[in-house]
């Protein structure tokens, strides 16, 4: 099974507007709503075998990838605290979760303290039962985030020790080095490697992209991008 996602934030908000007219927007209109429509990213998945596919509509996070794969691997999640639901699921959960208790949902975007309807983009002044609905969201939304800041600033899964999980040491893994370290282990391997630029002969991979991607093209103003002086430096996952 092979699965394509983007990232949110491939490109920074202060391009939005420069890369509008790309979409179909006009950047004299833009506002908060678009920006938040562009956290929308590809995700697609391919299944050996499979002949009847096709696009969902449905509105996820990236919480809701791994419960939706497990599942499509005929793996239950019975047994595994999960805060995603599955896609594909008749109870798939659509309202999503910003960091910042933003939240997206079928019928509503909302941003801070301001309510647009998806159907028009626009902001709206909600009836009593919309905003029943609306405060429900954003109850929803709260919990969630209240939950998974406990899970992480309290180190919950100390106490999680599902049957067939194995406890990691994560005295182990130290990510500060980490180009360093796969190109020791590249090296440690040898003829025995697998990553992309052993098999490409040790050489990068990176002339090989092309892409007409309207961003690229774009002449930014932001200094801290990231520019690669020497393709045959970078190497590709040694694993």
């Amino acid at each position: 099974m092979i699965v394509l996602y983007g990232d949110h934030y491939g490109i920074s908000d202060s391009e939005n507007k420069s890369l509008a007219k790309a979409i179909g927007k006009n950047p004299d209109t833009w506002d908060d709503f678009d920006d938040a429509q562009m956290q929308r990213v590809p995700y697609m998945i391919n299944i050996p075998g499979m002949n009847k596919g096709f696009i969902s509509n449905k509105y996820a996070g990236e919480i809701d990838a791994l419960p939706t794969e497990m599942h499509l691997l005929g793996i239950s999640t019975k047994r595994y605290i999960q805060f995603g639901t599955d896609l594909l699921s008749k109870q798939h959960d659509q309202v999503v979760a910003f960091r910042n208790q933003d939240w997206v949902s079928p019928a509503y975007t909302s941003i801070g303290d301001t309510i647009y309807s998806n159907k028009t983009g626009k902001e709206i002044t909600p009836s009593k039962a919309q905003q029943k609905v609306i405060d429900n969201n954003k109850n929803q939304v709260r919990t969630e985030l209240s939950l998974s800041d406990s899970l992480n600033s309290k180190n919950l899964l100390r106490f999680y020790h599902p049957k067939g999980f194995e406890t990691v040491d994560p005295r182990k893994y130290n990510y500060a080095d980490s180009l360093n370290k796969e190109i020791k282990i590249e090296k440690k391997l040898g003829k025995k490697s697998k990553s992309l630029y052993s098999e490409n002969g040790n050489k990068s991979t990176q002339s090989l992209y092309k892409t007409d991607a309207p961003e690229i093209h774009h002449k930014s103003t932001n200094s801290s991008r990231i520019k690669i002086t020497n393709p045959d430096a970078t190497h590709e996952s040694s694993r």
